[in-house]
């Protein structure tokens, strides 16, 4: 009957979720595409894994700064229009990703990502909160995370049968960017012809609150900043799939595209899988049980992982790894997503949840892989699965002790 329900729901969910929905999974089919191949694509222009993190890391850093003003602008002038040029900036830059020739190259091009994957971001998430129901807003982020999966599973296999047959040099590794504009540009298509706008900008404009004064009603929500304070220390050193791979690639392992495109696709099949449970898990128990959820899976998977490094070095253990790391990944955005919508009203939650992605992508997609690959490199493969298990154990006590349910 659980089923049936979830079933009836997804059936009346509005147009403008379902066509939000098609579109990432149209834009993440094209980056997870490539997604595998681009730490292979660093090592084959030279790239150590402190260079792989420096890049990453920085370019997220200025691209992720542009959210919370993404989400100021989409208050003021609407969500549809940025939501579409955010998925057009992330599309061209990784067609141009397969003309690089050095590694210095990438990091102005996985910049200008950032920037679109920020800009998206600060019109997406408040469309999406818009377009639901408290009632529903877990299960229509979880939808979006289903879609997400999905095409970040469908991805990696045609790249897995072309790495399988055609062999992985450089220039086939460079082709995998190509193809991958494809889809973004049909998402793009989609999202101009049918996601309707959610405010009314005229309505809007007759009473326009500033920013600073948007900033002070946020920082007088004394359990939003308790939430994002905690959620994004810990996953300053927390592990992300990105960070799995680049292990699997660099470690001793040296894992081929081959391999680490296969663990991808555990993960997203996890995340896949995860998605309507999480969402219905935030709607009913709670959105901070959710999140406590979401790191007891990440300490999970930091356990198998150093039982695979120090204790038995078998890769049947990795898919564990990944899987855990792919219910994390699912709790976590849903949780945290569905909390800063519920700690926002229409007027000001495209900067409230856009200023919340920039601390989150500084901390999670900026600073981590800076930090990881310092310390893959300097000092230990192992220890970044260390802190983060400390981390994870460190975060479910803080939010059981001081973050409460928001009011919807």
């Amino acid at each position: 009957m659980g089923g049936l329900k979830i079933l009836s729901d997804l059936r009346q969910l509005p147009r403008n979720i379902k066509v939000v929905c098609a579109g990432e999974l149209l834009n993440d089919l094209g980056s997870s595409f490539v997604r595998p191949a681009l730490p292979v694509l660093y090592r084959m222009l030279g790239a150590t894994p402190f260079q792989y993190g420096m890049i990453e890391g920085l370019a997220t850093f200025f691209g992720m700064l542009a959210a919370a003003a993404a989400g100021e602008l989409s208050d003021r002038n609407g969500r549809n229009k940025l939501y579409w040029a955010g998925h057009a900036i992330m599309g061209l830059t990784r067609l141009y990703l397969g003309m690089v020739t050095s590694v210095w190259m990438l990091f102005p091009l996985r910049w200008i990502y950032r920037l679109g994957m920020a800009v998206r971001y600060g019109a997406r998430d408040p469309l999406l909160a818009e377009s639901s129901t408290p009632e529903t807003r877990g299960l229509t982020f979880a939808v979006y995370e289903l879609s997400d999966c999905i095409g970040s599973f469908l991805g990696p296999l045609l790249p897995i049968l072309i790495l399988g047959v055609l062999g992985q040099s450089l220039r086939v590794i460079k082709s995998l960017f190509f193809l991958s504009f494809i889809p973004n540009l049909v998402a793009v298509l989609l999202i101009i012809q049918y996601v309707v706008e959610t405010i009314r900008i005229d309505t809007l404009n007759q009473v326009r609150t500033g920013f600073t004064e948007k900033l002070r009603v946020v920082m007088r929500n004394r359990n939003l900043l308790n939430f994002t304070g905690i959620t994004s220390i810990s996953t300053l050193f927390a592990m992300t799939v990105d960070l799995e791979l680049l292990y699997l690639t660099f470690g001793s392992l040296k894992a081929s595209v081959l391999f680490s495109s296969i663990m991808f696709s555990f993960w997203t099949a996890t995340t896949a899988l995860a998605a309507l449970p999480a969402g219905r898990i935030a709607d009913r128990v709670g959105r901070k049980r959710a999140m406590v959820l979401a790191f007891i899976f990440h300490a999970a998977s930091m356990a198998v992982i150093l039982i695979y490094h120090f204790v038995l070095p078998s890769v049947y253990l990795l898919p564990f790894a990944f899987a855990s790391l792919g219910l994390y990944d699912t709790f976590l955005n849903v949780s945290s997503k569905t909390f800063v919508a519920d700690n926002s009203s229409t007027e000001n939650r495209g900067m409230v949840m856009g200023l919340y992605t920039t601390i989150d992508g500084i901390s999670r997609r900026s600073l981590a892989p800076i930090i990881a690959g310092f310390i893959f490199s300097k000092i230990s493969y192992a220890i970044p699965f260390v802190l983060g298990l400390a981390v994870s154990l460190l975060a479910i006590f803080m939010l059981t002790s001081i973050v409460t349910e928001p009011e919807t």
